[in-house]
């Protein structure tokens, strides 16, 4: 059972076709334009939204023809996020019906009224920290048609800022947590030094996308060493944001 046969009984119910398809041909009224041959569709992302720890994504139906009914199955890591549920952007003469267990979102709609390509409804999400990423994966198909997969979506929570965070614990032993953030995709530094001014550490030099993130330091320089007990500092340069803040080791 399908959300597609779901769409048939409503539309036998409805009177708009009289009898049930056997092989595909559908016989009524509009059954030109509900045949599994002439229906046509894709299932696409939208442009997710962010608001605090909560991500909501748009569902879209393209190129919609005579669709009746959908059905996607979306999968989730449930150490980055959890799924809230959906909500429909349907006609009223539709239904739409879905099961979240295990990090998957089953979901099922079905109508009388063919659906028009847009929006069809939007998943919530819940970040289960700043610095997660969650990656979507999926599958899905309208009416009949073969199932295919979705693009994978990758969401990140966006700061509006720069900023760069004072380490926790500080003072610390034997290691420490440095976070900071960047609103833009940028070539991110984040060098650690003694008083000196002598280079101790190098923990980030990458290409990064916008985004929050958290790093360890271990007290180690970049030969594996351990440090000294004294205070240190550690600074982050993103493009033109530069920021630093000084931490104590105890031994």
């Amino acid at each position: 059972m399908t959300a597609y046969d779901a769409s048939l009984i409503l539309q036998f119910v409805a009177g708009i076709i009289t009898t049930f398809p056997s092989n595909g041909a559908v016989t009524g009224d509009d059954a030109a334009g509900l045949s599994k041959s002439t229906s046509t569709g894709s299932i696409l992302w939208g442009e997710p939204q962010t608001n605090a720890e909560v991500v909501t994504f748009p569902v879209k139906l393209a190129d919609a023809v005579g669709v009746t009914s959908m059905q996607f199955t979306l999968k989730v890591d449930q150490s980055a996020a959890s799924i809230e549920g959906i909500s429909a952007n349907l006609p009223e003469d539709w239904t739409m019906l879905y099961k979240v267990s295990n990090g998957e979102l089953t979901v099922a709609m079905a109508g009388v009224t063919p659906l028009a390509s847009g929006d069809v409804g939007v998943v919530s999400f819940k970040m289960k920290s700043r610095e997660a990423r969650l990656n979507i994966r999926g599958e899905g198909f309208v009416n009949e048609n073969t199932s295919s997969a979705l693009a994978v979506a990758e969401v990140a929570m966006i700061p509006t800022e720069f900023a760069l965070q004072q380490n926790y614990p500080n003072p610390f032993n034997p290691s420490t947590t440095i976070k900071y953030q960047i609103p833009q995709d940028h070539q991110v530094n984040l060098v650690i030094y003694n008083l000196q001014g002598q280079k101790i550490r190098t923990l980030v030099a990458e290409q990064q996308k916008a985004g929050f993130y958290s790093v360890q330091w271990d007290g180690r320089n970049d030969v594996g060493q351990n440090v000294a007990t004294g205070m240190y500092l550690y600074r982050v340069q993103a493009g033109s944001f530069v920021a630093s803040h000084k931490m104590l080791l105890i031994k």
